[in-house]
């Protein structure tokens, strides 16, 4: 159980971030803090754009900040001394499964990597799609697109082993 110190405060709810972080799925979450309406948003973005979590009412800087740094959100690189913008990335494709042996072994090796995936069943056709591309035959082949998920296992291993 974690004590009462290392939890973060807010109004008459207790909040263990550390916890909260170890159960939190891989994705891309960042919390916003505005000092004018002293609100906190914590948002995640996993394929399909942000959603909102958590929201915080009349809460003072340093409760957002410790709130950040407890799901271990890293602060804006603009405003080191006091940010207002905290995140974590993780890379999230999107599998669209066809019920192909070649689907089903990608699948299995983004599970074997531990890499973030949404996977959409029953489609027409094969393919992944990241954040910003579509990859899919004829211009991908399944081979291809195996390789493409290695490196970014490879290029984001340092993110791919932190929680969330």
């Amino acid at each position: 159980m974690e004590n009462s110190l290392s939890a973060t405060v807010v109004g008459n709810v207790e909040i263990f971030g550390k916890t909260l972080r170890n159960f939190l799925q891989k994705s891309h979450y960042y919390l916003f803090y505005k000092p004018e309406t002293r609100t906190a948003k914590l948002y995640v973005n996993h394929i399909g754009g942000g959603k909102p979590l958590v929201v915080f009412h009349n809460v003072g800087y340093e409760v957002a900040r410790k709130f950040a740094e407890n799901l271990g959100l890293l602060p804006d690189d603009e405003k080191k001394d006091k940010p207002l913008f905290w995140a974590k990335w993780n890379p999230v494709l999107a599998l669209f499964h066809d019920g192909s042996s070649d689907a089903e072994a990608l699948r299995m090796e983004m599970l074997r990597l531990g890499i973030p995936h949404v996977v959409h069943r029953d489609c027409p056709e094969f393919s992944l799609r990241d954040s910003g591309s579509i990859y899919k035959k004829p211009s991908w082949t399944s081979e291809k697109i195996m390789e493409f998920v290695r490196e970014i296992a490879e290029r984001y291993k340092e993110q791919l082993t932190t929680a969330p």
